[in-house]
């Protein structure tokens, strides 16, 4: 819970002066135990922090013993006691000497010791930080192997501006923001930016698993010291050779171990519990290490085929843990909706943001630390496309593309509105095919892929919310999409393979991770994901795909682990995933404030956005 910024002019400045920008930067009013920085006057930098909860015992950045590095630090190390044990050894200290309670210190000295890279492999955590080497005058940011944390960077009028928040490099008066209409057709694609993009010109995030190098003549290197592709591609070909039992014991041991690692000394943890496999899973496996009752939490959506609260209060009542349920109703989300701009300082559009900030906020009241369930599906198969994208992709290859056309038009001949209507009449004959949450705006998905020529363009359309974001976004390009690269295609041979990696390098980070990061931040709870633990995610990639799916299932590793603490009845139903019935409430409680915002007058004034197609889909929707 701390906001890390800086800035690089490259030539000499007055200290003062270079506080005062970072001063606005990370809004911080004083100096002092909650905000501090360290600037050098010959070249021009300042790098620094603001606290906006916990504090460490430290009043300005790290600095190693030896004087060379200086590093400025947000994050957790889940081994800081491994590391500092392998330090203590090496560099015969005194291991006390390094227990000052800041893990930028040990951070720091392990980097003075055995050189960023090999510290950046060691390190089990999240993260964000810059380092600046006094020697050899360079700077580098660096950001956590699966990207949990943001890292923002860039340049403009030879000034490097960097921070773990885009907005604080908005505030520095050395910097002219300026919308990037190109981003922002990609956030209507995406629901949200996806790295390296950012909304703004000339800023970038930096790649989850990567770090920068930028000397003092401006020039910028990347590197990537954990490379998902690589793994990926390196573990499909060292399956393991293993019982299946003794791969589903191996991995259950990780996942205990990670979470271990996870819990803090005197500090209350509970598990944020929807009733799926992933949440329960973490909720059985902590269960098991205490001896009082977890805290648990879910949440409660006074709407047919959206609320899982009742799946969740079984499964707490079968493990035993203290459940609590937030009851959400229209009235929140008028209340909440206006808050969700300051606490996602991009543009995003998940709507689960606003009851996952609600039950964090309602968390936060009994724990200080919340496990969840996030990157269950990604790295172990769980969502459902994995399992019928291959099905159908090999239907669609083989029939007339004329008929393909066809159907689409027909679908597309009908608003989602229209079909949903259809749908309520029809789920009286036809139940099971009817009765779809969001009906129309699937078969509108159907409609889109259905002339897909290629498994990777049906999975790019799958993942899409908007076809075709340039005629919305005016005189905007939509930059190259990682999708599309043929080197992913063959580096991983297997369709469901190259989903499941596109999902943990772009949905995963770009979208789940924020969501929760961000929520969980603003509400002041500590959010912590075992299942990303690096370890598992290289365990994930050698396990064969029929550990993953099999017979019609979706992670079947991870049940086979599940199902020692909980019945599979209890488990066993068709996924809903998390959100709100955000269409609903757009027709309802929310029209008057979602009309407010999209007045055309107002939209072509900004002359940003299609207001003519804003006006036709609106009127669709309503």
């Amino acid at each position: 819970m701390k906001k890390i910024a800086g800035f690089w002019k490259f030539r000499k400045e007055r200290k003062e002066l270079l506080k005062d920008s970072f001063m606005k930067m990370t809004g911080a009013e004083s100096l002092g135990r909650d905000c501090g920085y360290w600037a050098e006057e010959e070249i021009g930098m300042i790098l620094g922090y603001k606290n906006t909860g916990r504090s460490e015992t430290l009043s300005e950045p790290s600095k190693s013993s030896c004087g060379r590095f200086t590093l400025v630090y947000e994050g957790e190390i889940y081994n800081l006691n491994e590391i500092l044990d392998e330090l203590a050894v090496e560099s015969n200290l005194d291991k006390t000497c390094l227990e000052t309670g800041c893990e930028a210190d040990v951070l720091v000295e392990a980097i003075s010791k055995w050189g960023i890279e090999t510290v950046l492999k060691k390190i089990n955590g999240v993260f964000v930080f810059f380092l600046w080497d006094k020697s050899d005058k360079k700077l580098f940011l660096a950001r956590d192997k699966v990207g949990t944390k943001q890292l923002y960077y860039g340049i403009q009028n030879n000034v490097l501006f960097f921070s773990s928040m885009v907005q604080a490099i908005c505030e520095n008066d050395l910097f002219s923001a300026e919308i990037d209409k190109n981003a922002l057709s990609l956030f209507f694609r995406y629901n949200c930016v996806p790295a390296p993009h950012s909304i703004y010109k000339g800023v970038k995030k930096l790649k989850q698993g990567s770090y920068l190098v930028i000397d003092g003549a401006l020039n910028v290197k990347e590197y990537s010291y954990w490379d998902a592709l690589k793994i990926t591609e390196k573990g499909g070909l060292d399956l393991f050779v293993k019982s299946e039992q003794e791969v589903v014991d191996e991995l259950e041991n990780l996942l205990i171990d990670s979470i271990e690692k996870r819990l803090e000394k005197n500090a209350i943890t509970g598990v944020l519990l929807s009733g799926g496999v992933d949440s329960s899973l973490i909720a059985g496996l902590l269960q098991k290490q205490k001896s009082v009752p977890v805290p648990t939490f879910s949440v409660a959506i006074d709407q047919e085929n959206y609320d899982e609260s009742v799946f969740a209060r079984e499964i707490s009542r079968y493990l035993g843990t203290k459940h609590e349920t937030l009851r959400l109703v229209p009235r929140d989300m008028v209340d909440t909706i206006n808050k969700m701009p300051k606490i996602y300082d991009e543009p995003f559009s998940d709507s689960s943001q606003i009851p996952t900030y609600l039950v964090f906020q309602f968390a936060k009241k009994h724990i200080t630390t919340g496990l969840s369930g996030d990157g269950g599906d990604e790295v172990f198969g769980g969502y459902n496309r994995y399992l019928w994208a291959n099905k159908v992709w090999k239907h669609l290859r083989i029939s007339p593309f004329f008929m393909k056309k066809m159907v689409a038009n027909l679908i597309k001949g009908m608003s989602p509105e229209r079909l949903d209507s259809i749908s309520k009449v029809g789920s009286t004959i036809m139940p099971k095919f009817f009765q779809h949450r969001m009906f129309g705006d699937k078969l509108h998905k159907l409609a889109d892929i259905l002339t897909s020529s290629s498994p990777d363009e049906l999975y790019f359309k799958l993942t899409s919310h908007w076809q075709d974001p340039e005629n919305l976004v005016l005189d905007s390009k939509e930059p190259f999409s990682m999708i599309v690269d043929s080197k992913t295609k063959n580096s991983i041979p297997g369709f469901v393979d190259r989903m499941m990696y596109w999902d943990l390098m772009t949905y995963l980070p770009d979208d789940g991770l924020v969501k929760v990061v961000k929520a969980s931040e603003a509400a002041g709870l500590n959010a912590r994901a075992p299942i990303l633990d690096h370890r598992i995610i290289e365990f994930s990639k050698r396990l064969p795909l029929s550990l993953k799916i099999r017979s019609g299932k979706s992670k079947w590793i991870l049940r086979e682990i599940l199902y020692k603490y909980v019945p599979s009845k209890l488990i066993e139903r068709p996924k809903m995933g998390f959100g709100v019935p955000i269409d609903t409430w757009l027709r309802g409680p929310l029209r008057d404030w979602a009309e407010d915002l999209l007045n055309e007058s107002a939209l072509r004034k900004d002359g940003i956005l299609n207001s003519v197609l804003i006006k036709k889909y609106w009127q669709e929707h309503v």
